[in-house]
């Protein structure tokens, strides 16, 4: 288990920063008799969106589980989107808990959910049981239909100032039994993390046991998966190698497939918005083609078969 998961916050009071987005979900816990049941919780990636819904389902007396429960479900959006899901969803809601009390289904990277699925949603949005709760996650708000906009309560998970970061940092060295972090370090991975807790934790990890010199290094060095997705993309527009490209594609962290396509296919949209070469333009359309379909259903072998198609137009 990462540093990152280990330190996960289990209550409100545990929350460093965004205290507006505590405030609303303590007040919306305490109004039993005139609680919202559906929330969309929208904000950058890694600032605590899906710790907060977590922690929004045991203030409701859900058993939290990463495996589920019979009053806790949680979907990743990126992985299952379709209007399948949300029919299970809407079929299970009909049935109070066998254990009681109530139930939360998360549903993150929310606006990965096809259109079906999403209009799916609205009237299990609108019309709940009183056991019944939603919590929505986004890093793309715009995404989501303004028909659920209006269902849901909007709880906006900002970054984290620096003083919120170090103390984070700090709660986490003490939680887990590290030595205290040398200034020159901690104020390195602060200025590196661009205000995302994840990635400071993820770097603070990654420092365990090292010389300052060398906790430094290590800090400079890290790269966040969306630097690293980056690589790829360059790798691939640049039209270096196979072997190179692949090279790149190896050293990202979080490889998932309808992601990094999705990464692919916005970098290739602003190559081909900035070129004046009408043959250029031309390869970063046949890319754009060869990147079109979804990995849903090919996963990872899909996705390398694709980005081996769009290498071999150059």
């Amino acid at each position: 288990m990462s540093l990152y998961q280990a330190v996960r916050p289990e209550k409100f009071a545990d929350i460093v920063g965004n205290r507006a987005a505590v405030s609303i979900l303590a007040n919306a816990v305490a109004a039993e008799d005139d609680r919202p049941h559906a929330f969309l919780f929208h904000g950058p990636s890694g600032c605590g969106k899906t710790t907060l819904a977590r922690i929004l389902a045991r203030e409701l007396g859900c058993d939290v589980r990463p495996e589920g429960s019979a009053n806790f479900q949680e979907f990743n959006a990126a992985e299952a989107r379709g209007i399948d899901v949300v029919r299970s969803i809407i079929a299970d809601s009909q049935y109070e808990p066998l254990i009681g009390g109530n139930r939360l289904v998360l549903i993150d990277e929310a606006h990965r959910l096809t259109g079906d699925a999403a209009s799916a949603l609205l009237k299990p949005l609108e019309d709940t049981p009183p056991y019944q709760y939603y919590a929505l996650c986004t890093t793309e708000p715009h995404k989501i239909l303004k028909t659920i906009h209006t269902r849901c309560v909007s709880v906006e998970v900002k970054p984290l100032s620096e003083d919120d970061l170090v103390e984070v940092l700090d709660g986490a060295a003490k939680r887990a039994g590290m030595d205290e972090l040398p200034d020159a370090v901690l104020d390195a991975i602060v200025r590196k993390s661009d205000s995302c807790p994840r990635s400071a934790l993820t770097m603070m990890e990654q420092t365990r046991g090292l010389t300052e010199d060398a906790a430094l290094k290590a800090v400079q060095a890290y790269r966040s998966s969306e630097a690293q997705a980056i690589d790829v993309c360059r790798a691939l527009v640049q039209g270096k190698g196979w072997s190179s490209l692949l090279a790149a594609y190896n050293g990202v962290e979080d490889k998932e497939p309808e992601a990094m396509r999705r990464c692919l296919l916005g970098y290739l949209r602003s190559c081909m918005m900035k070129t004046k070469a009408g043959a250029e333009a031309g390869r970063f359309a046949h890319m754009i083609e060869e990147l079109a379909d979804n990995t849903f259903d090919c996963g990872e072998a899909g996705l390398l078969a694709m980005m081996y198609r769009a290498w071999n137009t150059q």
